[in-house]
């Protein structure tokens, strides 16, 4: 029992000293991140399941679809969507007179709440501060609710962080910071105007949220719905932005110091979240215009079936000889357009294959007047060869291959 009674008092547990170090990364962020590169690696493990180009069209899609995650993910969570750096000099904590020489004011909002910091090298603190570590970083959160008016117990979240704040004594350019946002009325309103924005925003995000996820399982089905998703959660993060942008406050947030003043500008978050939003945009109107003028190279990108969006068609006698007075040009290959159905039927026959003019199949779509090609014909069933005698197995196998071709 001698290595379990060491350091330990009699009828108590082992009691050691607290150990406190500064906050110098978020690990709401770090953890989105980690999670995302763990998706990552783990397709990495089957993408060599994949061959030829397949492997590269599989690699591409899901390389952009974790990238457009992580950052819907890291615009919502993250709290850089405006910052503000100052180097001054400043009073340190109450009941102190030592003032900090070439102190490092920062603030960072986000959508949920403000990061003030504060950060002094070694070489800069006072003689009567020696021995102290001065690097701090408090989160005051508004978490949605404004709340009385006050710092009571039925106060706003930011209010009653504040008082906290001020309680264990903290250091007074962050008190001094953070202050600004506990004010409601008299004309200073930073907080709630800043609470609303992000209110907002977070919402927007959130329903960018699902459009992405249901992006990512059209991708599998009916490109078309993938594309106008993929639009969506870009749209949605453009508003976000914008309401941001108007709805955070109608006066810029000005923070005087000794030596300057903290002034606002956008962070990393909010042009990430820009930049996300306009890519998923191009991405979307660049797969409709794919959809709808070259449907077959969209198709072998992302690896689905092209004859899922076509539906039997037939056409009468009269409608096919109409609609060849109007051919003008060839389709491309394996695809007919409505005024070359009786050539497509020609060059059959010359071909000596069997082909039925009043019948192909035609793409569903809502643009049908913009697509290069909305109809095409059946490929025809490979043709075997059989020796005299074999009529049973014969008529099976031309039973099969009628049923191949989806024919009458």
């Amino acid at each position: 029992m001698g290595l379990y009674e060491f350091s330990r008092i009699e009828g108590f547990p082992s009691l050691f000293a607290p150990n406190k170090t500064p906050v110098t990364a978020d690990t709401v962020e770090a953890g989105w991140i980690f999670a995302f590169l763990i998706l990552f690696a783990s397709f990495l493990v089957i993408l060599p399941g994949f061959r030829g180009k397949r492997r590269f069209f599989v690699l591409v899609r899901v390389t952009a679809s974790i990238i457009i995650g992580l950052l819907l993910m890291l615009g919502n969570f993250g709290m850089e969507w405006e910052v503000a750096t100052l180097k001054t000099r400043t009073p340190y904590k109450a009941y102190t007179s030592a003032e900090l020489e070439g102190a490092e004011v920062g603030m960072k909002l986000g959508l949920r709440g403000v990061n003030v910091t504060l950060y002094v090298d070694q070489g800069h603190i006072p003689m009567e501060l020696k021995g102290e570590v001065i690097n701090y970083n408090e989160r005051f959160w508004w978490s949605w609710g404004q709340g009385r008016n006050g710092f009571g117990p039925f106060a706003g979240q930011i209010q009653r962080d504040f008082r906290r704040a001020q309680q264990r004594g903290a250091p007074l350019p962050i008190l001094w910071v953070a202050e600004y946002f506990t004010f409601d009325g008299e004309g200073i309103r930073f907080g709630r105007h800043y609470m609303r924005a992000g209110w907002y925003a977070h919402i927007l995000i959130w329903a960018a949220f699902p459009c992405y996820l249901l992006a990512n399982i059209f991708q599998f089905m009916v490109l078309r719905y993938a594309a106008l998703f993929t639009m969506m959660t870009g749209l949605l993060q453009i508003i976000a932005c914008i309401i941001w942008a108007a709805v955070r406050n109608p006066v810029p947030l000005v923070v005087p110091f000794e030596e300057g003043v903290l002034r606002t500008h956008f962070g990393a978050h909010f042009y990430l979240t820009l930049i996300n939003g306009i890519f998923c945009l191009l991405v979307g109107l660049t797969m409709i215009f794919m959809d709808i003028r070259y449907p077959e190279y969209l198709t072998d990108f992302f690896g689905v079936d092209p004859l899922q969006d076509y539906e039997e068609h037939y056409y009468t006698q009269e409608e096919l000889e109409t609609e060849a007075k109007g051919a003008k040009e060839e389709s491309a290959p394996g695809t007919v357009e409505l005024g070359s159905i009786t050539k497509a039927a020609a060059a059959a026959d010359a071909n000596n294959e069997e082909a039925e003019p009043g019948y192909l199949l035609k793409r569903r779509s809502h643009l049908p007047g913009l697509q290069r090609s909305s109809v095409r014909r059946p490929e025809a069933a490979p043709r075997r060869r059989y020796q005299a005698g074999d009529t049973s197995i014969r008529e099976e196998t031309e039973q099969q291959e009628n049923l191949y071709e989806n024919t009458r």
